[in-house]
């Protein structure tokens, strides 16, 4: 992207530049008193875009961990909570416009992206529930990459493992999940909600009633697509980490014969994750899946 190791620094200065002025105008005071108080769809969608683009910082690669401007360190997002942000965005997310709803609802998961305390504030507020009224048959394939994108945050995706935590929730969110794995083959969608029950099915305890879950879970490692496929992958790894009782229910509906067959496929990326779940398995105690893996791996 740069010519130069001098043309990246200017650009990075320049860039930060431009959120200090931001921070030390009263440019974010402007944009959320039009939030606040504006009926206009068109100028609420740019604030929202803006609010969207802030919240994140300016990203520079290489930045010291002692920086406020390290990712680590939330600093714009914090400056926005503060300003009470949080409820105002939240407002938006019914909305009739649908590129001022949309905004809104990635607005919410670029704040909690990373920051489980900005996703147990949001939650604390409602925003959980807003987002999980919108999960319905009717809507469009953009709402529901959107929804189960920032549901698939909320969750714990890059939150450090740092899942949902009241049980009757997690639940919620499984079923909307689910919901959008039987809905749409939309590619978007599905990594979303697989991402999102990574975090979430080792919590759920496996009955009767919603054992075709993990069934439909196993038979995405046939997916055409491969990120679906790593998607898959991911969550079946997780599964097999953190509930003995599902992976034994998973191994018995022939995941391994199909982790198996992945093994061969023609990409480095998911012959590592599917080398990595066998290691796991055999580590539980499934010491047979050396002998499958042995006679299934072929070298090139």
């Amino acid at each position: 992207m740069y010519k130069t190791p001098g043309e990246r620094f200017e650009i990075a200065n320049h860039v930060i530049r431009i959120f200090d002025l931001i921070e030390n105008s009263s440019c974010l005071e402007r944009i959320i008193e039009f939030l606040k108080k504006s009926d206009d769809a068109v100028l609420i969608w740019e604030c929202l875009k803006a609010i969207t683009v802030f919240c994140c910082g300016p990203r520079i690669a290489n930045t010291p961990e002692n920086s406020n401007l390290h990712p680590d360190k939330f600093y714009h997002r914090a400056i926005l909570v503060q300003k009470d942000i949080i409820p105002t965005i939240m407002k938006f997310i019914g909305s009739q416009c649908l590129e001022v709803k949309r905004q809104a609802i990635l607005a919410l998961g670029f704040l909690c992206r990373g920051c489980a305390d900005i996703r147990d504030f949001v939650v604390s507020l409602g925003g959980a529930g807003s987002l999980l009224e919108l999960v319905d048959e009717k809507m469009d394939i953009e709402d529901g990459q959107c929804v189960s994108w920032t549901l698939s945050i909320l969750s714990g995706n890059t939150l450090r493992n740092a899942a949902l935590f009241e049980i009757s929730l997690v639940l919620d969110f499984v079923r909307a999940f689910t919901f959008f794995l039987y809905w749409k083959d939309d590619i978007d969608i599905i990594i979303n909600s697989l991402l999102g029950l990574s975090y979430l099915l080792p919590l759920v305890e496996l009955n009767l009633e919603n054992q075709d879950l993990w069934k439909r879970i196993t038979m995405m490692l046939t997916h055409n697509a491969t990120l679906v496929k790593r998607a898959a992958m991911n969550c079946v790894r997780k599964i097999v980490l953190h509930n003995d009782l599902q992976a034994q229910y998973m191994v018995e509906g022939g995941v391994i014969l199909m982790i198996s067959e992945l093994l061969n496929y023609n990409n480095i990326h998911v012959k590592c994750e599917a080398c990595e779940i066998i290691s796991v398995l055999a580590g539980k105690g499934y010491t047979w899946v050396k002998k499958l893996f042995e006679k299934s791996f072929k070298f090139d």
